[in-house]
Parts: C-alpha cells; sequence; structure tokens
C-alpha cells in the first residue's frame, strides 16, 4: 500500500489556522525587503499564488507556462486565497484579507470575527466577498455590508457565471447563488455527496459558462456542469492526464469550454487545462513548489490589471 503524505495546502491552511502571530510583529516568516514596483510584461496570462518559500509571492506566468514576472508580497504569513483587485490583489489567509500593491506592499483590509476565512473575492468598487466556513460576508468601502449565517452549510470558495456570484458549500453539496440582502437564495448546481467529508473546494467557470468544482478529499474529485445544467458530474482527470492528483488548488477560465487546473500531485505543483470534452494537456508539469491559488490576467498598457 502507497503512503500518502498530506498535501503541501493542507499544512499550509494548519499552519495558518494554528499559528496566529497577530500584529504584535512576530509573523511566521520574514518580510522582504523594498522592491520597487514589478513590470508585467504583455504576454502576462495567470497570476498563481506561489507559497514555497513560506510568504507570499505572486508568480506571473506566460500562455505556455514559462515565468515572465514575480511580485514578493510584504507579508510575514502564508496566504492561501488570491484574486484580482482594483489597486492590484486580494490575497487572504485563515483570518485576515490585504490588499497588495505591485510594489509588493500589503494594506489589511478585512479580519474575519471567528470564523475560517477560506476563500475572497472581489466585487464592485474595491469591495469583496468572504467565504467563511458557515458565514457568507460581503465588504464594501465602507466596511461590512451583509453577513449571512447558516452552521448547516460550510462556505469555501466563489465563482462569478452569468453576472451572479456562485457559493461552494461542500455541505450540500452544492453551487448555491448568493445575494447579500437575501442570503444564500437557491442551488444552482448540485453533486452527488461523497461519504467522505470534503475538507476544502475550489470553483471555477470556463469561457462558455460551464461550472467546475475541484473536492479535496481523500481522493480529490473534479466535477463539472455543463452551460445550463443543474446537476455536475465527474470528470476523471487522473484517467485523462496520467496524473494523480492530491489536491486541486485552482479553477481558472482559459477560452471556451475550457479551464486551467492549479494541481497538486506527487510530482508537486502543476497547471493542466481542461476540456469539458474530457481532453487534458499538460502547461507546467511536477514544479518543486507550492502553488495554492491562481488568476487569469492581461495586462492594459503596463501594470494595470483587468478581469480576463
Amino acid at each position: 500500500m502507497r503512503l500518502r503524505l498530506i498535501p503541501a495546502a493542507l499544512l499550509a491552511l494548519l499552519l495558518t489556522a494554528c499559528v496566529d502571530p497577530g500584529d504584535a510583529g512576530f509573523g511566521l516568516f520574514e518580510p522582504p525587503p523594498p522592491q520597487p514596483p514589478v513590470e508585467l510584461p504583455a504576454s502576462t496570462h495567470l497570476a498563481v499564488l506561489d507559497s514555497t518559500a513560506g510568504g507570499p509571492e505572486i508568480a506571473f506566468l506566460d500562455e505556455v507556462g514559462v515565468e515572465v514576472a514575480r511580485l514578493v508580497v510584504d507579508l510575514d504569513r502564508r496566504a492561501t486565497s488570491l484574486d484580482l483587485h482594483p489597486e492590484g490583489f486580494l490575497i487572504s489567509d485563515s483570518r485576515r484579507a490585504w490588499v497588495v500593491g505591485l510594489d509588493g506592499e500589503a494594506d489589511r483590509i478585512y479580519e474575519s470575527p471567528g470564523a475560517y476565512l477560506w476563500s475572497v473575492t472581489s466585487g464592485p468598487e474595491g469591495g469583496f466577498t468572504a467565504a467563511e466556513e458557515f458565514v457568507m460576508t460581503a465588504v464594501g468601502p465602507d466596511g461590512v455590508l451583509a453577513r449571512y449565517t447558516d452552521e448547516l452549510s460550510c462556505f469555501m470558495d466563489m465563482v462569478r457565471s452569468d453576472g451572479e456570484l456562485l457559493v461552494a458549500d461542500v455541505w450540500g453539496p452544492r453551487l448555491a447563488r448568493w445575494e447579500p440582502e437575501a442570503g444564500l437564495v437557491e442551488t444552482a448546481v448540485s453533486w452527488e455527496a461523497d461519504d467522505r467529508l470534503a475538507w476544502m473546494a475550489r470553483a471555477g467557470s470556463d469561457g462558455d459558462g460551464g461550472l467546475w468544482i475541484g473536492e479535496q478529499l481523500d481522493t480529490p474529485r473534479l466535477l463539472v456542469a455543463d452551460p445550463g445544467a443543474a446537476e455536475a458530474r465527474t470528470f476523471d482527470f487522473a484517467a485523462a492526464s496520467g496524473v494523480d492528483p492530491w489536491a486541486y488548488h485552482a479553477v481558472v477560465p482559459a477560452a471556451d469550454d475550457s479551464v486551467y487546473l492549479v494541481v497538486e500531485s506527487d510530482g508537486g505543483s502543476g497547471i493542466y487545462r481542461a476540456w469539458r470534452s474530457g481532453l487534458v494537456v499538460p502547461v507546467v508539469e511536477d514544479l518543486p513548489a507550492v502553488w495554492l491559488d491562481a488568476v487569469r490576467v492581461e495586462v492594459d498598457r503596463g501594470p494595470s490589471l483587468e478581469t480576463s
């Protein structure tokens, strides 16, 4: 019987959950020295949250997976979630969220009142939404706009689809439509529950509106729902790629009916492009790195970023 090690992402989450240095200046990692703003070439295609060195870094990759730039974040703790923000990027750990500029400076903008902060997603006017286990929180420029609690749910990630924000609830299991004023109004997509409890999930969409969910179980499971479908089906990533996944860390839109998947496996971290038809093509394979999230970026005349 093959021994399965604990995935690096789980170790990262345990670190951020169990060690909370607060604001006393005693961080988990030594913060980096000041740096000039990073300049992103026009070929920039993906931004990847890299926690290999401990503190967060953002690796910028072109379309074939070659690193074209790197941003070292001035933060002394491990981050586990990444999204775009009008001022650069939005990152979070298990308790807090920060806006990170292209000079690496991190400005804390939110602290969870007690729930575990799984992920953050940018919203209008620099606001964002936080998935905090059994709590969903909408935050605007002036503070908290709405907070919804459901102790029968476990919220872990979010995806935008057709102008709506869908929330991954692994206890459903489902993707549910989120409206801050009304809470979770209805289930958009569901899938067959596994008899094992998922400890994390990542959600995303492809260019045609298909929805993808990567569940982290003892054996991770990838699911996909065709556009308009109410139920998601299992996608056999291992059979299509020949790679035995340990965890799915990000689902990023590619084009048409395909996505980029950030996958952790025996060989390390990798990025694969997957189509709903079942085809999988490697972009980057077997890097000795800890990649915990990713977003698609476009460079618009210099360092400004826009969601693709």
